[in-house]
C-alpha cells in the first residue's frame, strides 16, 4: 500500500497484520535478523567457507572493496583498477505515481526509444525530473523514536552478527 506510512508499517508488523501469504512482511522482524541465518549457513558448510560483506563498504570505497572481493576469490582484481564505478541505480522518491507506472510499463515492454534520436536523453532527463526526487521527505519526531527502538530491539542480533563473522557494523549506526 503506497500510502502506507512507516510507522503503519511497523505496527502491522508487530501485530501480525499482514496476511498470511505475504510472509516477507509478515516476518519481516525475523527476516531481518541475518545473525540467526548465518549462524545456519556456518553450521552447515563451515565459518571458513562464510564471507559477509557490508553493501556500506561497498558504497563508500568502491574500488577497494571490489580488489579486496576479487582477492578473496582468487580472480584477477587488476580488472577493477580502472573501471568506472559510477551510479547506476540511485534511490529515488517517486515524486508522480502515473510518470512512474509509465516508466516501469514502458521498461516492461522492452519500448525503444531509440526513435527519438538525440532527444532520448533530454527526454529521459525530462521523464526523471518530473517522475522522481533525490532527496525523501525528512524523518518525523516519531519515526526517529521508532528507528531508536529498532535499533534498541536488534542490539542483540546486531552484537551477535559482529562476533560470528568477525565484522566491524559500526556503519548500521
Amino acid at each position: 500500500d503506497h500510502g502506507m506510512s512507516f510507522t503503519d508499517f511497523l505496527a502491522r508488523v508487530r501485530t501480525g497484520g499482514f496476511p498470511a501469504e505475504r510472509v516477507i512482511l509478515r516476518r519481516a522482524f525475523e527476516h531481518s535478523d541475518y545473525a540467526s541465518y548465518i549462524s545456519r549457513w556456518i553450521d552447515a558448510i563451515g565459518r571458513e567457507n562464510i564471507h559477509v560483506l557490508l553493501f556500506e563498504d561497498m558504497a563508500r570505497e568502491p574500488r577497494q572493496f571490489m580488489t579486496r572481493l576479487a582477492r578473496q576469490c582468487g580472480i584477477d582484481e587488476g580488472f577493477y583498477a580502472s573501471y568506472d564505478f559510477g551510479i547506476a541505480n540511485r534511490t529515488l522518491t517517486v515524486q508522480s505515481r502515473r510518470l512512474h507506472f509509465l516508466r516501469r510499463w514502458l521498461k516492461m515492454r522492452n519500448m525503444d526509444l531509440g526513435w527519438l534520436g538525440p532527444l532520448r536523453s533530454s527526454a529521459r532527463q525530462l521523464f526523471r525530473r518530473g517522475a522522481y526526487k533525490d532527496k525523501q521527505a525528512p524523518l518525523t519526531e516519531q519515526e526517529l523514536l521508532l528507528l531508536e527502538e529498532l535499533e534498541q530491539g536488534f542490539s542483540a542480533s546486531k552484537s551477535r552478527l559482529a562476533q560470528l563473522v568477525n565484522i566491524d557494523l559500526s556503519s548500521w549506526d
